[in-house]
């Protein structure tokens, strides 16, 4: 996996609210709240954590297939950049 690092894009804001984060797009209103896993993988990517790191992270720390979380982990990496919500730190 990519050494690649996320930061946030402009006019966003972020909560963990009970262990689920809300994300808020500051100049639209609009919001996103994020499930559990989710949520997790977030909090990874904003700890400056690289890609990799990431997913070494949450498949310690749950019981899942690497295929189908290298799907789901770009699927919501697609998702996040679609919605401007994240960019590539270079």
């Amino acid at each position: 996996m990519a050494k690649i690092k996320y930061k946030l894009t402009k006019n966003i804001s972020w909560e963990d609210v009970g262990g689920e984060v809300v994300i808020f797009k500051l100049d639209s209103g609009k919001y996103f709240r994020l499930n559990t896993t989710a949520s997790v993988i977030w909090k990874k990517l904003m700890d400056d954590k690289e890609l990799s790191e990431t997913k070494e992270a949450f498949l310690t720390e749950f019981a899942v297939n690497d295929e189908d979380f290298n799907s789901d982990l770009s699927d919501f990496i697609a998702e996040l950049e679609n919605e401007g919500l994240i960019a590539v730190d270079e």
